[in-house]
């Protein structure tokens, strides 16, 4: 794990906002946004992203000893005339910190307390305990003015929310009979989670019901298949890979040579409502795809020009292999740093519906008392040198060279019924891919050279 020592400047800054944290915490009630996106997903109940890991250094240096007593003013003079006695210094510590991240206005830098960063690191194994469903941030206008809906964005198949009739859209108003109206989404999970066995009551409504549902949902151990794959008719080959976490690279690597050693002449990657996961797990799965060569591009704070990120050498899927990528509004991130060099290096027809537009890479910094921090540190690039988090023939994300129509209450499909046809989709535009290969014509794999850079 990459060690980098938080700077001291950080340190203070940390301390000093206690100073705004009134402001600070009830700004944050809010869920700020760039770029006004309509969805913020958050994948296995946690926000998508392509994460790293660094670790903070507490010491602070002697320039910085002007900030600590001013904060340690403010704490001495709340704890003195605050109007009641302050039982949690833990929550007054951990309410500096929101009320500063806050402040920078950005959905993806946050806290995550000991418990909660112990349920990301449980994520990022494959497995956690709750209802197994995906939730986002819908907004809409009311009377003027913008309001955030939560949202279930998808559920896991023969999940617990499954089991119970959660569905994709349903708006979550209320869980165990408190209203959730004007919380974050951070707040609403936090409220949702608990231990395997413990009953949620949530309260949703959906567009076809004219009163208020409710349902209860028994958490449950949640063993999240983060590789699938089989074998389709027409010798083709199909892997649903479901999040970027430790075990994908291995999972990944096994399932395409499976489907190899069985005589797959074609590819289907399949990225649906893939939120994201650990940065290196991306280049270590693009590096499948690609014999070297750019994986995506790094513009960190400061610097004048992206550092590349490479694919590594030793290629397991043949280059002369027909290969489509599915994606669709729930593909974030990493799955669109991977969707993404595939188009511009034209490696892959991308299928489905445009990405979700996220192009920033978060910092996960652990704390001294094992808590961390996500940091949004640093811009990624595709290989052409795109932007996806900007705004491209009126959409963000990665855009499909086939796109397909998006989920609507009318098709009386389930999620999973849903996502089965766009499956079917994909297979049919590699079959058309195969059938150019297989009659000597151009195809996407056969380009011999990435898309040129335009920047």
């Amino acid at each position: 794990m990459r060690k980098q020592l938080l700077s001291p400047s950080m340190a203070a800054g940390m301390l000093i906002a206690l100073v705004a944290f009134v402001a600070g915490t009830f700004a944050g009630q809010q869920l700020h946004r760039e770029d006004m996106l309509r969805w913020v997903a958050e994948v296995a109940q946690l926000v998508p992203g392509a994460y790293s890991y660094d670790r903070a250094e507490s010491t602070p240096a002697p320039t910085d000893l002007q900030p600590i007593v001013t904060f340690w003013e403010a704490r001495k003079e709340l704890q003195r005339r605050f109007y009641r006695p302050i039982e949690d210094e833990e929550e007054l510590t951990y309410g500096a910190i929101r009320g500063m991240l806050a402040a920078l206005k950005d959905p993806y830098t946050r806290l995550m307390e000991p418990e909660e960063f112990t349920m990301f690191e449980e994520e990022n194994e494959g497995n956690f305990e709750g209802i197994g469903a995906m939730l986002g941030v819908r907004e809409r206008e009311e009377h003027g003015e913008t309001v955030m809906d939560i949202v279930v964005q998808s559920v896991i198949e023969d999940g617990p929310a499954e089991k119970r009739g959660l569905r994709p859209k349903d708006v979550i108003i209320g869980v165990d009979d408190v209203s959730v109206e004007g919380w974050r989404l951070d707040q609403v999970v936090d409220r949702i989670r608990g231990k395997q066995g413990t009953t949620v009551k949530l309260t949703i409504t959906r567009e076809e019901a004219k009163d208020p549902v409710e349902i209860p949902i028994v958490r449950d151990r949640i063993e999240y298949p983060v590789v699938e794959h089989e074998m389709r008719d027409g010798k083709i080959g199909y892997v649903w890979l479901r999040q970027f976490s430790r075990p994908a690279t291995i999972k990944m690597r096994a399932a395409l040579k499976d489907l190899l050693d069985q005589g797959a002449k074609g590819l289907v990657l399949d990225l649906s409502s893939n939120g994201g996961g650990l940065l290196d797990t991306a280049v270590e799965i693009e590096s499948m795809f690609f014999d070297g060569g750019p994986a995506a591009y790094i513009l960190e704070k400061g610097a004048q020009e992206p550092e590349v990120l490479d694919a590594a050498p030793g290629l397991l899927v043949p280059a002369d292999i027909p290969l489509v990528c599915l994606i669709n509004g729930s593909s974030a991130s990493a799955s669109e740093i991977l969707a993404g060099a595939l188009q511009d290096r034209q490696r892959a027809r991308i299928v489905g519906q445009h990405s979700f537009g996220k192009s920033k890479v978060q910092t996960i910094v652990q704390l001294g008392d094992d808590s961390a921090m996500l940091i949004t540190t640093a811009l990624w690039l595709t290989p052409g040198k795109h932007d996806i988090g900007e705004v491209r023939s009126g959409k963000v994300g990665v855009i499909p060279d086939v796109e397909f129509p998006d989920w609507t209450p009318e098709t009386k499909l389930t999620g999973g019924e849903w996502h089965d046809q766009q499956v079917d989709k994909a297979i049919d535009v590699l079959k058309q891919e195969m059938a150019k290969a297989a009659a000597g014509g151009e195809t996407r794999h056969s380009a011999a050279r990435p898309a040129p850079l335009d920047g």
